[in-house]
């Protein structure tokens, strides 16, 4: 297989977080659009995707010039306070400043808890603004993101009026500081897919928008760039990249914040009635795993019987893993 980053750059705001499984379900319907861009038959590779997926993503990470913004594992506070004292106020405050540090500079593809340096919203703002330009120089940064909330109401699209009633709702949308980068990260099939036929697939939906309502504008982005790199080593103790559900009895341990995925249909599948997939409960991205034996570059499981709409609906169960020392 093959490891590889992709560059992208955000030009609007993103009504869904850019998360690996989310990405992999904009890149199936792709491949349902356009066959070319696989060698194989796609339903051939669906039916093996539970034991030898033929491609993975990661969640979208903040790109900096010396490496990644990623978020810090998910361990007990106890990994990362370093130093004691016997001032009960002192261990508090630092406790509690530690809690904010929820991002973590990763300069190399692999992560050392003992020399990785871990960050708050703050902080890794001002990394991010320092590579933007000077534009932001004047300006009090305290995030590289900001949820606006945005209102909408509901429409009948027989008479393009709100009806008898009026409930507006709110909506919040993510914004990204302008000129940022993001990469997401991929493990394909060399034999099945192609540098170009990914690169083609993410122009496209870059183009149409990713994730809720990207009818409206939301979720566009530019691909920048493809960069290939060499597959993380197999270890024992491994950093999740994207949320996950593990395989039972495969590991000794797992740190990890639940994330439960409220998925939802897309293209056609919208209007058969029941767009909405069954909730999924996995681990977020960030996740620690202690293994019984060394394992990469990824883990987890495929995702089915998530729609009572369309049987053979695929999801992405799995992640791309880094090795994590210092624990």
């Amino acid at each position: 297989m093959k490891f590889l980053e992709i560059i992208i750059e955000p030009l609007s705001a993103f009504g869904t977080p850019l998360k690996g499984d989310t990405i992999f379900g904009h890149f199936f319907w792709q491949l349902i659009y356009d066959p070319k861009l696989i060698n194989g038959e796609l339903s051939r590779l669906k039916e093996t995707y539970g034991h030898e997926p033929f491609v993975v993503f990661s969640s979208a990470f903040p790109r900096l010039k010396e490496g990644w913004l990623m978020p810090r594992p998910s361990l007990p506070l106890k990994y990362f306070q370093t130093g004691s004292s016997q001032n009960c106020f002192e261990t508090l405050s630092k406790r509690k400043e530690e809690k904010k540090k929820k991002w973590m500079l990763v300069k190399e593809l692999k992560i050392d808890l003992k020399n990785t340096k871990f960050l708050n919203d703050t902080q890794a703002a001002e990394l991010l603004r320092q590579e933007i330009g000077a534009y932001f120089a004047a300006q009090e940064i305290k995030s590289f993101t900001k949820r606006l909330a945005q209102p909408h109401n509901a429409i009948n699209r027989a008479t393009f009026t709100t009806g008898e009633g009026f409930a507006p709702y709110q909506l919040e949308n993510l914004w990204f500081l302008p000129g940022m980068k993001l990469s997401v990260f991929v493990l394909f099939n060399e034999k099945v897919l192609s540098l170009e036929g990914i690169k083609t697939s993410f122009k496209r939906i870059g183009q149409m928008g990713f994730g809720r309502d990207a009818s409206s504008g939301l979720g566009r982005f530019r691909v920048n760039s493809l960069k290939e790199h060499s597959l993380p080593p197999q270890a024992e103790i491994l950093y999740t990249l994207s949320p996950f559900v593990p395989r039972k009895g495969e590991y000794k341990r797992l740190w990890y914040q639940p994330f439960v995925r409220f998925g939802r249909h897309g293209s056609w599948l919208v209007l058969t009635g029941k767009p909405f997939k069954n909730p999924m409960l996995m681990a977020d991205e960030g996740a620690v795993v202690k293994c019984k034996e060394p394992k990469g570059p990824y883990l987890g499981r495929a995702l089915t019987g998530l729609s009572k709409a369309e049987g053979d609906t695929l999801g992405q169960g799995y992640s791309i893993v880094l090795p994590l020392e210092g624990l």
